[in-house]
């Protein structure tokens, strides 16, 4: 080897040397997780529970932290302003990830620009439910009374921009129908109201009914979602009903922009292992969520599709917030 080539060569070597050593060592010291909501949700409780599986198979700390605001926006600006070497993570809703930038008219983050899409945890389908008094079983004779009763039918959500919300107008939208919308502060609030006979129907979380529908209190039309729901094997999907629009909350693994390849490889496959473990996805269905995992390619793909998807319908309907 002539002279002039070996400092070349030693340089080389020295720069590819700590992206060897950072793709052995990841994580070397605790990770923290921001979950953008309140200690509580959904989202905090299933966080914590992979967050005990990944500890054990990192070998490093897994801590949980709420940093609730702006439906989710603030916590998530504090994960897209950390540095990008895999320690400051967080498990975002599709609401922040994919509603939001419709929503919003200035967003602290851009969730293509700003985040590394790591991993599609889970999902959780809206399913139409409805008061047993009114008179239908199926989609087609809920619609059927729907258009039969303009504006006499009054649905329930937690308000503007909700995947209550969003799931409903999708359907009027879809079927050209009229609902009286009546807001509420929380989806236990507007379930109980269902079954005070407040409202007439929600397009409510499964989780968020599972245990009503089970005993018979509430009355299941069918799930929005491609498939049925592990939980509730019995009701049918919309698409199997002649309806094929879907809706759900997707719960996504996000970092900041520039994660190392080699770190979101790790964390991906990882989440996939624990996915993989019966105990972990007996424990999701239970809950009424439906394990998904996959490829951070195929979590990019399914933010691009989501955002478009709901960006047009509040475009169409008109909804921001300022």
């Amino acid at each position: 080897m002539t002279a002039w080539r070996r400092p070349l060569l030693l340089a080389a070597l020295v720069a590819l040397a700590p992206q060897g050593l950072h793709a052995q060592d990841y994580p070397a010291r605790p990770i923290r997780i921001i979950v953008p909501y309140e200690y509580g949700g959904i989202i905090d409780p299933l966080t914590r529970i992979l967050g005990e599986m990944l500890s054990t198979t990192l070998r490093e700390r897994i801590s949980v932290e709420n940093r609730p605001g702006a439906n989710g926006n603030d916590g998530i600006a504090e994960v897209a302003k950390s540095p990008a070497d895999g320690y400051t993570l967080g498990m975002a809703g599709s609401g922040t990830l994919f509603v939001n930038p419709g929503l919003y008219a200035k967003m602290p983050f851009d969730a293509k620009r700003d985040l590394t899409q790591i991993v599609v945890y889970a999902s959780l389908p809206n399913i139409l439910v409805v008061n047993g008094a009114l008179p239908v079983r199926t989609l087609p004779e809920f619609t059927a009374y729907t258009r039969a009763h303009p504006g006499e039918l009054s649905y329930g959500s937690t308000g503007l921009g909700s995947s209550m919300y969003l799931a409903a107008e999708l359907y009027k939208e879809h079927n050209r129908v009229y609902m009286l919308h009546l807001p509420f502060n929380s989806p236990g609030l507007a379930t109980q109201s269902l079954a005070d006979g407040k409202v007439d129907a929600i397009f409510q979380l499964v989780p968020g009914v599972l245990r009503q529908v089970r005993v018979g209190t509430l009355r299941p039309i069918g799930v929005l979602a491609g498939k049925r729901s592990s939980a509730l094997p019995g009701i049918p999907t919309f698409a199997e009903q002649g309806m094929p629009i879907e809706s759900a909350v997707w719960i996504v693994l996000v970092g900041p922009s520039g994660l190392p390849g080699n770190v979101v490889a790790r964390l991906n496959a990882e989440v996939n292992r624990a996915l993989g473990d019966p105990l972990l996805r007996d424990k999701l269905v239970e809950l009424g969520v439906e394990p998904v995992g996959g490829t951070p390619e195929a979590a990019a793909t399914l933010q691009a599709q989501e955002r478009e998807k709901w960006g047009r319908l509040l475009q169409r309907l008109g909804a921001r917030i300022d």
